[in-house]
């Protein structure tokens, strides 16, 4: 399983942003200036699924999630590369936006 303090990189055809994140255990935690992230998630040899709750932590900013979204679920899909983690994410939000996320490690 892999575990860690990790930079988050996301990207859509909008906007990009970056954030860190924690994965231990099968949880992840983590945030950027405006939101935070928690949820779970699992590997299977180079397989890694995760299920994120994004949201804003701090009210009265006009900052949103990188889909838009004020509060998100993701279901994000991807493959450890190394000591990395190359991601796709759905959102439920936001359906047809595309998130790409990599994870590489702080720590």
């Amino acid at each position: 399983m892999i575990e860690g303090f990790f930079h988050a990189h996301f990207v859509t055809d909008k906007d990009q942003g970056d954030g860190v994140a924690y994965l231990a255990n099968g949880k992840l935690h983590g945030g950027d200036s405006a939101m935070f992230y928690r949820g779970t998630y699992s590997t299977d040899g180079e397989k890694f699924e995760a299920d994120l709750e994004v949201g804003r932590h701090t009210e009265g900013t006009p900052i949103t999630s990188i889909t838009g979204a004020a509060r998100a679920r993701h279901k994000i899909t991807g493959r450890i590369e190394g000591d990395n983690l190359v991601c796709e994410a759905v959102t439920d939000q936001e359906p047809a936006v595309k998130l790409d996320l990599t994870l590489t490690p702080i720590s």
